[in-house]
């Protein structure tokens, strides 16, 4: 929680046309099955 706080003062102070945030989530690939694992995203 600290991040998200900290990133949303940086949002304020540089402006929202200055800045932007990318969500990233992995999806893992089970070997056994070969089959991607997508609900813990």
């Amino acid at each position: 929680m600290p991040f998200i706080e900290a990133l949303g003062q940086f949002s304020y102070r540089v402006g929202p046309g200055n800045f932007f945030l990318v969500h990233v989530s992995l999806v893992p690939v089970l070997n056994v099955v070969g089959e991607q694992k997508t609900k813990p995203t």
